[in-house]
């Protein structure tokens, strides 16, 4: 029982994480650069936005894409927009129960370093953009709490 307490804390904790930070990242680019990114709208997406997104060359790609819906998903979830229901899609409920699973793998994917060092109290905050330290940030709440509800799943 202290296992699954311990992994619903890790969830909480990380989901917390993930949320500041991908609010900060929307109000840091704005709602119209947000769904710029969405859309892959490479023309209108700003230098600094891709940059923060590790695009050196500008523009978006899928990770990008995949990124901010994964950070869109957070918020609309946590202010209650988007909920579980049994009138829902399953491809909608699915969505929500595994959203921070898919966060994880995105920060395994493309920030496992960053997040390490954040775990491990390495990151050094401001020597990057603040709206690449949300995707940071973002990314460590989406692991924790993505790893905490796979293992809470596993000792059910």
């Amino acid at each position: 029982m202290a296992n699954n307490d311990m992994m619903k804390t890790v969830f909480v904790v990380g989901s917390l994480l993930a949320l500041f930070a991908s609010g900060m990242y929307v109000v840091e680019t704005g709602f119209a650069e947000t769904v710029n990114v969405i859309q892959g709208d490479d023309g209108n997406v700003s230098n600094n936005t891709s940059l923060a997104l590790g695009n050196t060359g500008g523009g978006v790609d899928f990770l990008d894409q995949l990124l901010v819906i994964t950070m869109v998903g957070t918020i609309l979830i946590s202010l209650g927009v988007i909920s579980r229901s049994r009138g829902n899609p399953d491809v909608i409920n699915w969505y929500i129960s595994y959203l921070p699973v898919v966060g994880a793998l995105i920060s395994i994917a493309v920030y496992w370093d960053v997040v390490q060092d954040i775990l491990m109290g390495k990151h050094t905050w401001g020597a990057v953009s603040d709206l690449q330290d949300s995707i940071h940030l973002a990314a460590t709440g989406w692991f924790m709490a993505g790893t905490a509800k796979l293992m809470a799943e596993r000792n059910q």
